[in-house]
């Protein structure tokens, strides 16, 4: 009894799987032609097929990235703006302390300001120290 193997094809089958793969609607690739000298009359490059999705998330990340770093930068300022007033209160603040104990001292009068209810003269010795600029060298005795 003669044993026939499955491994033999019918060519039938084979001319049929051909057919269907011509078939397929083929997606053409991506070529830049080049028109060159009369030695060269055209150059062909071939762009991978991937190529425009791939520049396509590059750009859409750089955008997202974009948009998000101004988002931080525009909270960034209007934080800095904020400390910004707060500093220029604080230092009216105090220049309106100082010259209020000034005036106090040269009329004679205790000065109400402030929550605590006024100024009072620093208890203890009065100390000095000198300010030398490096630059220039010279000195400021306080």
């Amino acid at each position: 009894m003669a044993l026939r193997s499955r491994t033999t094809t019918d060519p039938g089958v084979d001319l049929e799987r051909i057919r269907k793969e011509q078939a397929k609607p083929r997606r053409a690739r991506l070529r830049i032609m080049i028109a060159g000298d009369a030695n060269r009359p055209i150059r062909t490059i071939t762009l991978p097929r991937r190529l425009p999705l791939v520049a396509t998330l590059i750009v859409c990340t750089l955008a997202i990235a974009t948009v998000l770093l101004a988002c931080g930068s525009w909270k960034l300022n209007g934080a800095l703006a904020g400390l910004e007033r707060r500093m220029f209160a604080m230092v009216r603040a105090a220049d309106s302390v100082a010259l209020g104990a000034e005036d106090a001292h040269s009329t004679g009068r205790a000065a109400a300001q402030g929550p605590a209810g006024g100024l009072h003269t620093p208890i203890g010795g009065t100390g000095r120290f000198v300010i030398q600029s490096v630059n220039t060298g010279e000195e400021l005795e306080v």
